[in-house]
């Protein structure tokens, strides 16, 4: 009787634990989509600040246009807080995935069964760029990274200025008409990071008018910021507000690479914006580069 007991007893909680694991797990996409939207309105809200919390840290800078009133709610502290605790269940979700992952993976199922509603998978891991010299067959990219740190050809100021920045601050806003982007734009492309907006890679350079600036987000999870950018065409228009100015691009190229192709960021135009995300959704073999050059700037 007491066998039987303990059987049921650990059926019924191993039964309860499976049930809750795929409630956490069918709920997790729209959990993102909140925890990602609660930051963009959030650091709006940040955006429009004046003083050292605003995009140039000057105060009186004027507010990015567009920034409604509802982004004073999402700056209060009890939006914090939420936004937080929001973020740690979705990273221990995204850990329990990843173990799962590791199992189905070892059982012979595709990389994208899980990713494709989950996780831009290798996002974050991707956009990180590796130290000079440590890239793909042994190519080293010494002056390249140079250049795209703030190096030669009028980077330097740039460089400057984003060294002093902090990972996850927001710096600017992005607009993409055809592919539906209006997004704030942090500093940093950490997995963190990435969750709460597009990230800048930290690289490259900040917005300038000799500036290459390259820019990373997910495609299919969280925001999604980048879901449609393969719908850009050579001669489509991009803009980028930055410390009371917009950055005016067009649209060039859009084309797939390597994952680790990195001469793609790093040696994009210049002046211009690189725009880089997972490719095909659900997948991280390739990776979607967005080439654009700049062509004017207005106050």
């Amino acid at each position: 009787m007491a066998v039987r007991f303990t059987r049921r007893w650990w059926g019924t909680l191993v039964g309860w634990v499976l049930v809750l694991v795929g409630v956490a797990l069918a709920t997790a996409p729209a959990l993102q989509w909140v925890y990602g939207a609660g930051w963009q309105a959030h650091l709006q809200a940040q955006l429009a600040r004046p003083g050292p919390d605003g995009p140039g840290g000057d105060p009186g800078e004027p507010a990015p246009p567009g920034v409604g009133p509802a982004g004073r709610i999402w700056a209060s502290p009890a939006a914090d807080r939420l936004l937080e605790l929001l973020g740690r269940w979705l990273g221990g979700l995204e850990r329990l995935l990843g173990w799962l992952r590791e199992l189905l993976t070892e059982a012979g199922v595709p990389e994208g069964w899980l990713a494709w509603w989950w996780e831009d998978p290798g996002l974050a891991a991707t956009a990180t760029v590796p130290e000079p010299g440590e890239l793909r067959g042994g190519e080293r990219l010494q002056a390249a990274a140079g250049r795209g740190a703030g190096g030669a050809r009028g980077g330097a100021a740039g460089g400057r200025e984003a060294a002093s920045r902090e990972a996850g601050q927001p710096v600017a806003r992005l607009v993409i008409p055809r592919a539906g982007v209006d997004a704030v734009v942090l500093y940093g492309t950490s997995r963190v990071v990435l969750a709460r907006g597009p990230g800048i890679y930290q690289e490259a350079e900040l917005p300038g008018p000799q500036a290459r600036v390259a820019i990373a987000a997910h495609r299919t999870t969280y925001g999604a910021w980048f879901r449609h950018i393969d719908r850009l065409q050579p001669g489509d228009a991009l803009a980028l507000w930055y410390q009371g100015r917009w950055y005016r691009y067009t649209a060039r190229r859009v084309f797939a690479t390597h994952r680790n192709d990195w001469r793609a960021v790093l040696e994009g135009p210049r002046p211009g914006l690189i725009l880089t995300t997972c490719h095909p959704p659900g997948s991280s073999r390739q990776r979607l580069v967005v080439y654009a050059e700049l062509t004017g700037v207005t106050p």
